[in-house]
């Protein structure tokens, strides 16, 4: 009986053989005990399987092991066995072995039939019209055509010439896209992977976290960066161009720059905005259509505009406007009359009343009457009342009337401090 080791016991345990048994479930190889019959055959196909890696058309090696590598003919991939599942290929025990692969393609892709892991070189990219180049891509010249490659970061207008675009270009020319590593991944082609220079990352990509304290060119992550590093000294970086809105680091001089009144196109198209000064900021156009010598009224809801008077002739008035009063607009009040007294004297300078005649009887009663009686009296006398009436003074007295139907006005001072503003926009 033969006591059978693996290279790391720790990894697979031993097992043992038993003698005249040919072992055929232990592992992909024939394993032949003491004193086998006809043993020979077996140990030259295992040799044979192991010079082919157990080669087959799609069916994996019965009873592998940890390590074992077969050679997928329908694939033409090279396997390893793993022996369980992993994060990265749930239920997938056999783990294809990644091929670097040369290829000169034309049209910027491989040809052929490619797999996860696949590295391959292009040597010859389709070229890029001008008016199409990728800020931060690495190409090189192959037509000038009416292009000036040197407004968009190339030396020279020569075909050959390598250059970073700072521009997407314009006109005929063309030029070819440098990928210098291009990998494959489940099957699918990216071509140009991130570049060294201006690398536009995906996703969320990760990277060791520095020390605290650190003061070098490695990358910051968010866990640096949220444990308060504490730089020293002047730390310095690239300036971003004007009116770069990225997470790109702001420089002292890149803020300077953006509000030192350069900056309107920061802004949206049509953004109105008051300035203390005659001439607007470069980028900002005066608006000459709004009121002159106007003042600024702060508002809560919409915005507008209203009144008439210019704001210099109503802070230049010194009094109100005049005013006539009429009888609605006087205060109630009352004028006196004073009579202290009066009085009337009556005279009678005398008066008389008529007297008609009285007659008398002579003879015994029942006969005619034959004479009067007094003779001839026909009034009464005269005789004095003594009333008499003089004129006399009332003394009655009032206030006289004054004043006049003129208007009268208050004075008023306004003089209001105020700063000039003109209205500007982009």
């Amino acid at each position: 009986m033969y006591s059978l080791n693996w290279t790391d016991p720790t990894l697979k345990a031993s097992f043992t053989l038993p003698d005249s048994v040919i072992d055929t479930t232990s592992t992909s190889l024939e394993l032949t005990g003491k004193s086998s019959v006809n043993w020979g055959q077996p140990e030259i196909e295992n040799f044979l399987q192991l010079l082919e890696n157990f080669a087959s058309n799609g069916a994996a090696p019965l009873h592998p092991t940890i390590g074992q590598s077969w050679y997928n003919n329908t694939t033409g991939r090279m396997n390893i066995y793993i022996g369980s599942a992993d994060t990265y290929h749930s239920n997938v025990f056999w783990r294809e072995l990644a091929n670097r692969r040369i290829d000169f393609p034309n049209t910027g892709a491989i040809t052929g039939p490619t797999y996860p892991g696949d590295l391959w070189f292009q040597t010859q990219p389709t070229p890029v019209l001008a008016g199409s180049f990728v800020v931060g891509n690495t190409y090189v010249i192959a037509s000038v055509g009416t292009t000036d490659f040197t407004t968009i970061g190339a030396s020279a207008n020569t075909v050959g010439i390598t250059f970073i675009a700072t521009g997407a270009g314009t006109g005929t020319g063309t030029a070819t896209a440098q990928y210098f590593l291009n990998i494959t991944t489940d099957g699918i082609n990216w071509s140009g992977v991130a570049p060294i220079v201006s690398p536009n990352f995906t996703g969320i990509p990760a990277a060791p976290t520095a020390a605290q304290g650190t003061n070098t060119k490695q990358l910051a992550t968010t866990a640096f960066v949220t444990s308060s590093p504490k730089f020293t000294g002047i730390p310095i970086a690239p300036t971003a161009v004007l009116n770069t809105n990225t997470t790109q680091l702001a420089t002292t001089a890149f803020v300077v720059t953006q509000i030192s009144g350069t900056s309107a196109a920061s802004f949206s198209a049509g953004t109105r905005i008051a300035f203390n000064m005659t001439t607007p900021p470069a980028g900002w156009t005066k608006d000459t259509s709004v009121s002159n010598d106007a003042v600024m009224r702060l508002v809560t809801g919409t915005v507008g505009s209203g009144g008439s008077n210019a704001f210099s002739t109503w802070n230049g008035y010194s009094s109100t406007g005049g005013h006539t009063l009429v009888t609605s607009e006087m205060p109630s009040h009352a004028h006196s009359i004073t009579d202290p007294h009066h009085y009337h004297i009556l005279v009678d300078n005398g008066h008389a009343h008529p007297l008609p005649n009285v007659f008398y009887v002579s003879a015994p009663w029942g006969g005619a009457a034959t004479g009067n009686l007094g003779g001839s009296i026909s009034t009464t006398e005269t005789a004095a009342t003594g009333i008499t009436m003089n004129a006399a003074s009332t003394g009655i007295t009032g206030t006289n009337s004054a004043g006049s139907d003129g208007s009268h006005n208050h004075p008023l001072t306004n003089n209001v401090l105020y700063y000039d503003f003109i209205i500007a926009h982009n």
